[in-house]
């Protein structure tokens, strides 16, 4: 199981979502975990979003925001629009990620990430030894309590 909110923006459409709360949810050996993807020659807004109480085992890609989704290499022009995302929690997450990338919001240049909030995250690799890490670019937000990876919100 997935839980994806996306592809929104496909072919430079305006797509407004808003009000999700995913709960109790338990990803084993899925390919992405709680995701936000957008195209980035879309429009519009993702807003009020909440993901608590997640357990992740063996999942790629557990926590990921993707505002670059083009669907092929090359194939989407740069662009100055984007979809919005603002006021997104992810709450109470713990478990084990094959990616090395645990935490990774790759926000849009032209339209950041704001007001995302992690709060007792507990991402662990599920290589004995290895460590997973947390990438952002320009993502905002506030980190609360425990969480590993460390945050890289601004």
């Amino acid at each position: 199981m997935t839980v994806s909110i996306g592809s929104l923006g496909l072919d430079g459409t305006v797509s407004n979502v808003s009000n999700i709360h995913a709960r109790h949810i338990i990803f084993n050996g899925t390919q992405n975990g709680a995701r936000i993807k957008t195209y980035q020659t879309g429009r519009g807004q993702v807003q009020n979003i909440e993901f608590t109480d997640v357990t992740f085992i063996d999942a790629g890609n557990p926590i990921i925001i993707d505002q670059h989704y083009c669907g092929a290499p090359n194939a989407c022009p740069p662009t100055k629009v984007g979809v919005k995302i603002s006021n997104v929690l992810y709450s109470e997450m713990h478990g084990t990620s094959t990616s090395e990338v645990a935490l990774n919001f790759n926000c849009s240049d032209n339209v950041a990430c704001t007001d995302i909030k992690l709060n007792n995250i507990d991402l662990t690799s599920s290589t004995r030894g290895k460590k997973v890490s947390s990438s952002c670019n320009n993502a905002f937000g506030e980190a609360i309590g425990t969480v590993n990876p460390k945050s890289c919100l601004r």
